[in-house]
């Protein structure tokens, strides 16, 4: 945490909470119906020339075309912006992004004619051909050039077949379910596609609103790759597809095509639809016929799709359900004509790009009774980056599992606590006071030496300040310029030479390992490599096991030499 930051400490969770309710509620819930959470986080963390207007010079045009001819300009340099995104953006911190929403995503791309579905009027918007319509739901396009390629054009583009002559309902052609299915429905996709959000948590140089390439700025600091990104998706899916005994579930290959898949093997309260979905029952005021979300419903002048979900209102039901009288059909509301539940529509785009960005994504379903499971996993997310470091080159070492590093941790001074007493389970030890046995041992670049010797050795940056470290009766510590301690341990390689043979395999093979105490490793075995620092071309990854663990508020720094 930045040293200079208000809140900081367990006793300020409560000002802090306070806070962030306040900038939550002054954003308030109002603006545009078509939620675009994608592009205003690209927009705000990514794009490297954030505009500063995109709007329609709207002048007459023929009878129910609200803007003529005209196209989306996009115009100026948002400065301000890009100063806050500065200031928010610490060059060496891990990024989390959360993105919480009801509905699905519906991020337009602002150029051309793509202001159309959420301007025209009402049951005149264009049809696609009768070619788009069996086209999977998963195709979204920055361009009409693959679906022209499918025979799939926009009757905007061409006039010339018969579908471009049906007329709409005003049921089916709402102009607040423009979203969804454009390319089946119009022949043509108003929106930004997938890839835009996937590459801008991978790449180092992503696409600006001036049509040019730029540095990402999440990753041009040169201290932050895609390994300290985390991205998580509270969105619109049942619960019982994401969750295992109440905590966000790792998702296998099986369990995303439930999510995403083709229709046939997705889940079916995942398939977006305005009328009833196959295999789904009706409600007819018993929720208890699809525990899920209650029943598909039908409520006559209503123009919303089907719900993934639904759960209880946190509150007495005060809101009156619309239309009055619909409580034989909405499993949204009580008898009485109140709304007592809320519902969440199929999140599919926000699953898309969660599953695309593979381990760098968590999934959690908004539709879950509390989010605090979902919050305890993104701690564990980030307390798992944080311990593993991925080492792209790793130091010459005297045998197979040890290398010429060791590494001291940093928790703040637990009360009566020394380095020795912080673990204890089965009676182990996997932290030494600095300059201790087994921690340091003859031979090695900084061996045995008394607590006063051992901590002159170490000199610890803590924020922006370098703070030496000091002897405290029986412990090490470093204090920072706020005069807050931290008791600083030396960590226990689990070398063979330390421990002994069998223990150093374990730490370096068995993924279950788990000694009594604890201590760390470096291995170089893929599973224990992992994914992400695979992808980043790393040789070998720093492990911590048992006890020995990052702690809340340590960091971990290397002291180098040959051991």
């Amino acid at each position: 945490m930045d040293p200079t930051s208000t809140f900081k400490g367990a006793d300020e969770l409560g000002a802090l909470g306070a806070a962030t309710s306040c900038v939550v509620e002054s954003a308030g819930e109002t603006g545009c119906g078509f939620a675009q959470p994608w592009e205003a986080l690209y927009h705000f963390l990514i794009d490297p020339a954030p505009y500063t207007k995109a709007a329609v010079n709207c002048t007459a045009g023929p009878a129910g075309d609200a803007c003529g001819n005209n196209d989306i300009v996009v115009a100026g340099r948002d400065e301000d912006l890009l100063a806050q995104r500065a200031a928010f953006l610490r060059p060496d911190s891990l990024v989390v992004v959360v993105v919480l929403s009801d509905q699905n995503d519906v991020s337009l791309r602002p150029a051309g004619k793509n202001w159309l579905p959420f301007a025209y009027p009402e049951a005149k918007m264009q049809r696609g051909w009768e070619a788009c319509e069996g086209l999977p739901d998963d195709l979204e396009p920055d361009s009409s050039g693959p679906l022209t390629a499918l025979g799939c054009f926009s009757c905007f583009q061409d006039n010339k077949n018969p579908n471009c002559t049906k007329p709409w309902s005003a049921s089916e052609d709402a102009v607040r379910l423009r979203g969804f299915h454009q390319v089946q429905r119009f022949g043509f996709n108003f929106l930004w596609s997938r890839e835009r959000y996937v590459d801008a948590f991978k790449n180092a140089t992503v696409p600006g609103s001036d049509g040019r390439l730029g540095p990402n700025a999440l990753f041009s600091s040169g201290f932050r790759d895609p390994s300290l990104v985390l991205v998580t998706g509270i969105v619109g899916v049942p619960k019982h597809l994401v969750e295992e005994s109440g905590k966000p579930k790792v998702l296998s290959t099986a369990d995303w095509a439930k999510l995403t898949g083709p229709i046939g093997k997705r889940d079916p309260h995942l398939i977006e639809s305005v009328g009833p979905r196959a295999g789904l029952p009706t409600f007819a005021g018993d929720r208890s016929v699809d525990p899920v979300h209650g029943g598909e419903r039908f409520v006559p002048g209503v123009q919303q799709l089907q719900a993934a979900c639904i759960k209880p209102r946190p509150s007495t039901p005060s809101i009156a359900c619309a239309p009055l009288g619909s409580e034989a059909v909405d499993p949204l509301c009580e008898p009485g004509g109140k709304q007592a539940f809320t519902q969440a529509y199929p999140g599919l785009r926000h699953l898309r790009i969660l599953e695309q960005l593979g381990p760098s994504g968590l999934v959690a379903s908004i539709c879950s009774e509390t989010f605090a499971p979902t919050m305890t996993a993104i701690a564990t997310h980030v307390r798992a980056i944080l311990g593993a470091r991925c080492l792209r080159t790793i130091p010459p070492a005297a045998s197979a599992d040890r290398a010429s590093c060791s590494v001291e941790v940093l928790p703040d001074l637990p009360a009566g606590k020394t380095c020795e007493t912080l673990t204890g389970v089965g009676g182990g030890t996997g932290y030494c006071t600095p300059g201790s046995a087994p921690c340091r041992k003859e031979g090695d670049f900084l061996g045995p030496s008394d607590k006063e010797m051992a901590a002159r050795q170490l000199a610890i940056r803590l924020g922006a300040e370098i703070a030496q470290a000091t002897v405290e009766g029986e412990n090490v510590i470093v204090r920072g310029s706020d005069g807050t301690k931290h008791l600083v341990c030396e960590l226990l390689q689990l070398s063979a030479d330390r421990t002994d043979a069998a223990t150093s395999t374990a730490c370096r093979t068995d993924q279950g390992f788990s000694p009594p105490g604890g201590g760390y490793c470096y291995s170089s075995d893929p599973a224990m490599i992992g994914d992400v620092c695979l992808h980043q071309g790393a040789a070998s990854t720093l492990r911590f096991v048992g006890d020995v663990q990052p702690k809340a508020g340590s960091e971990i720094f290397p002291v180098c030499g040959k051991c």
